[in-house]
């Protein structure tokens, strides 16, 4: 829902504004109303609002010096002008301050709803190409690897939010299932959706299913708050977009020069996706208790079932193996380990019967590689 403020020092009209639009329908709401420019700015210095639709002539500070104020804090911002003056001057100041609409009174429903509907494009619009800047990867997984000089790793550090005194941040990677982002448009609405959101959150953008994310919280906030906030952040995004995504979250710093180590917490933690299923968000707590123990797998019993052509006996046990290794929670390199194994035995099996130059069998490599 975009927020609107409507600013207006006639009561009448202000509330006749309220009630002759279907907010709602528009997918806005008015989240903020005042009297004069003055008292709008402070409140709009507190809480922004994404259109401000405010008179021109009003107490203290006229529509189109709030306008210019607002433009200096924000300008995403998007304006609309109602007056009851034909003058050209406003009309043309009206426009330096790429207003969206200036709307002679009395008010015309349907002008100040088109109105709306256009400035809400034009935030769109604003949002996705704000996106699409962040998607030029100037080598942002270089940085998060620890693999940049000092001097080069200052850039990155001046394009991240500044943490403020009393506040940590979680970093988090979310992994996207290819095969669902297709109808989405991309990830470009995606990275728009989130800089939507109310909490203080950094997307950046590493791969076309792939997003490193920063959550800016207070101090004395808990592991599993964040874990909660982020998995209401995936629930928002599954819902909107009809994706499905994994998210890990690594432990709170206080300072960018360790983002290295929260990326390859958050990059270890992916492996799990194998035990968890996408839907899910964890942080480490949720691996700490996990066994490890040794891959045991009947390779002579697997062999046969595969050479005697056996398909449904050879998966029924694969399937079993790694069930009975589900349900014991063992660590994940465990599964690794199995699916390793496995793979190896049917390349020896491959290259025993001459069967490498069949087009419809994979390589060892490509198999490794999806496992991974």
């Amino acid at each position: 829902m975009k927020k609107v403020m409507l600013v207006e020092d006639e009561d009448f009209i202000l509330q006749g504004i309220k009630y002759i639009i279907d907010w709602e329908a528009l997918s806005m709401e008015i989240a903020a109303t005042a009297h004069n420019g003055k008292e709008a700015l402070e409140i709009f210095q507190e809480n922004p609002t994404d259109i401000v639709v405010t008179d021109v002539e009003m107490p203290r500070m006229n529509g189109l010096e709030l306008l210019r104020e607002i433009r200096k804090l924000n300008s995403r911002t998007r304006g609309i002008i109602l007056s009851g003056y034909d003058e050209f001057e406003y009309a043309r100041t009206a426009l330096r301050l790429d207003v969206e609409e200036y709307i002679l009174k009395p008010i015309n429903e349907d002008q100040l709803r088109d109105a709306l509907i256009r400035a809400g494009k034009h935030l769109d619009e604003l949002d996705r190409k704000k996106a699409g800047n962040m998607e030029d990867k100037i080598g942002w997984i270089r940085f998060l690897k620890g693999k940049l000089a000092r001097e080069e790793e200052a850039k990155f550090y001046q394009m991240l939010p500044e943490i403020e005194e009393g506040e940590k941040v979680y970093a988090a990677i979310m992994k996207i299932d290819t095969d669902t982002i297709e109808n989405t448009g991309g990830m470009m609405n995606i990275l728009a959706e989130l800089q939507k959101l109310g909490q203080k959150l950094k997307p950046i953008y590493l791969a076309p299913d792939t997003l490193f994310l920063l959550m800016y919280m207070p101090q004395e906030a808990q592991d599993q708050e964040i874990l909660d906030c982020y998995g209401d952040v995936q629930d928002h995004l599954e819902s909107s977009f009809g994706i499905m995504s994994f998210f890990t979250v690594s432990n709170a710093i206080t300072e960018y020069e360790q983002l290295p180590t929260c990326y390859k917490t958050a990059q270890k933690l992916q492996k799990y996706k194998m035990l968890e299923g996408y839907g899910s968000c964890i942080n480490e707590a949720h691996i700490q208790d996990r066994k490890s123990q040794d891959v045991v797998i009947d390779e002579t019993m697997l062999r046969k079932m595969i050479l005697k052509k056996d398909k449904e006996g050879a998966l029924n046990y694969i399937e079993d193996l790694f069930i009975n290794n589900l349900e014991s929670e063992v660590n994940v390199e465990v599964l690794y380990q199995m699916s390793l194994k496995i793979a190896m035995l049917l390349q020896d099996i491959k290259m025993e019967y001459k069967l490498a130059q069949s087009t419809n069998l994979r390589d060892l490599s490509e198999i490794i590689e999806k496992i991974y």
